[in-house]
C-alpha cells in the first residue's frame, strides 16, 4: 500500500500481514524546489497517491493552499520561526507584501467567549504608513485552569478578530508540556466562505517574546496571568501593547504533483508536474485554489486524471520521460474540483467521474490518445 505522509513524504509499505506493516520504500523532500527555483527546501505536504496501472509509478499529489511561505519573522530584530496557517491569508497579500507594527493581545478570541479587545481600543487611530494593525491570540485553549471550554479553530479566532477591527493576527501555539516540543504550528481551517485574513503561526516562546515575559510550557495554567505577569483579575492581560515585528514571505507556489519510479528502497522522482498559473507569483491571490487535490489512474494506459481545485480537471500522461499534461477542463462559470475517479460501464466505456465543489458531480470521457 501507499501512504502519503505530508513533509515525510510518500511510504511504500507490505501489509501482507496488517497487524505489522513492514516499510518497502519511501520518498523524501529534500534538495532544492524541482519546479520553483531558489526554494531550499520544498513545501512537501505528500497528500495522495496512487500506483500506475502496473505498480512501477506511483502518481502522487502534493495538497498546498499557501503559495507564499514565511521568509523572516523578527521582533525588535530578534529571529523566530513561523509558518502560514491553512485557510488563512499570507501575509504577502498586504499592500507592501509585509507584515509590519506592534501587536495586541487579544487571549484565545473563540466565539461566544471572551471578546477580542476592539482595535479602536488598543492602538491609534492612524498607524504609521506601512504598519498593521496586528492582534496575537493564543492556540486553543487547552490545559487553561480557567478557560476549559473545547477549542476553537484558527479561522473561528481570525473571523473575531476581523470583528474586533484588526487588519491580521499572530497565532502562539500553545501549551505543549516542554519547550523541547515547541514549534511553530498552530493547526489550519475553519475560515468562514469569503473570509480574507492574514494569518501567521509563531512558537509559544516567540508569543511570550512579544510581551516581554518568560514562556512557561506545563499545564495546567492560567492564560489570564502568564503572558504580562499580572494577578488579578484574570483578563488583566487583555488589550495589552506588545513590542513590533516585521515578517516577510517568499512565493514557492500551489501544491503540485510528481511521478516516483515504484523500485529501490528510496524512490526515484522522475518528474514533477504543475499547471502554470501556479507557479505565477501574479495568480497567488484572487484567482481560486490552484493547488492539486488528488489523482486517479486508469488501469489500462499509462493515464492518471487529476483533481486540481480552480484549475479544474487535468489528464497526463506519463512514463520514464515525465509528465505530458494532453487534456483540460474548466468549466465556463469555473470549477473546483475536489474527488476524481475513473471506472468502466458494463458496455466497456471508460468514464472519469469527477466532483465539483461548487457545483456537483461531473461525468467526462477522454477521448484523447
Amino acid at each position: 500500500m501507499s501512504a502519503s505522509y505530508w513533509d515525510a513524504g510518500y511510504v511504500i509499505l507490505d501489509v501482507t500481514n496488517p497487524a505489522k506493516p513492514t516499510l518497502i520504500r519511501d520518498s523524501s523532500f529534500d534538495g532544492p524546489d524541482p519546479l520553483v527555483r531558489g526554494i531550499t527546501p520544498p513545501e512537501g505536504n505528500a497528500h495522495q497517491s496512487e500506483f500506475s496501472r502496473n505498480n512501477e509509478y506511483l502518481l502522487a499529489a502534493d495538497e498546498d493552499f499557501a503559495p507564499y511561505r514565511p521568509k523572516s519573522f523578527s521582533i525588535d530584530g530578534v529571529e523566530y520561526p513561523a509558518s502560514e496557517v491553512g485557510g488563512g491569508t499570507s501575509q504577502a497579500s498586504l499592500p507592501d507584501l509585509t507584515l509590519n507594527g506592534r501587536v495586541v493581545y487579544g487571549g484565545y478570541g473563540c466565539p461566544g467567549q471572551t471578546p477580542i479587545p476592539a482595535r479602536s481600543t488598543t492602538l491609534p487611530a492612524t498607524l504609521p504608513a506601512g504598519e498593521d494593525a496586528i492582534v496575537v491570540l493564543q492556540r486553543g485553549p487547552s490545559g487553561d485552569s480557567t478557560d476549559t471550554y473545547e477549542a476553537c479553530f484558527p479561522g473561528e479566532k481570525a473571523n473575531e478578530a476581523q470583528k474586533a477591527g484588526y487588519d491580521a493576527v499572530i497565532l502562539m501555539n500553545r501549551h505543549l508540556g516542554s519547550e523541547a516540543v515547541d514549534e511553530a504550528y498552530c493547526g489550519s481551517g475553519g475560515y468562514p466562505a469569503g473570509l480574507s485574513m492574514v494569518t501567521l503561526c509563531i512558537s509559544h516562546e516567540a508569543g511570550h517574546a512579544l510581551f516581554g515575559s518568560t514562556a512557561t510550557y506545563g499545564t495546567p495554567y492560567d492564560d489570564g496571568t502568564e503572558m504580562t505577569g499580572c494577578s488579578t483579575p484574570a483578563d488583566c492581560s487583555l488589550g495589552v501593547v506588545g513590542k513590533s515585528v516585521t515578517g516577510t514571505s517568499e512565493f514557492d507556489g500551489w501544491g503540485y504533483g510528481h511521478l516516483y519510479r515504484n523500485s529501490g528502497t528510496k524512490m526515484e522522482r522522475i518528474d514533477s508536474y504543475a499547471v502554470p498559473e501556479s507557479l505565477n507569483p501574479a495568480y497567488a491571490f484572487n484567482s481560486g485554489d490552484l493547488s492539486i487535490h488528488e489523482f486517479a489512474t486508469d488501469p489500462d494506459r499509462n493515464l492518471a486524471y487529476a483533481a486540481y481545485y480552480s484549475a479544474g480537471l487535468r489528464v497526463v500522461k506519463f512514463g520514464k520521460s515525465g509528465i505530458t499534461e494532453v487534456g483540460r477542463f474548466i468549466d465556463e462559470g469555473g470549477s473546483n474540483f475536489w474527488g476524481i475517479e475513473q471506472y468502466t460501464t458494463p458496455a466497456g466505456r471508460r468514464l472519469i467521474a469527477a466532483s465539483d465543489r461548487d457545483h456537483g458531480l461531473y461525468l467526462f470521457e477522454y477521448t484523447g490518445q
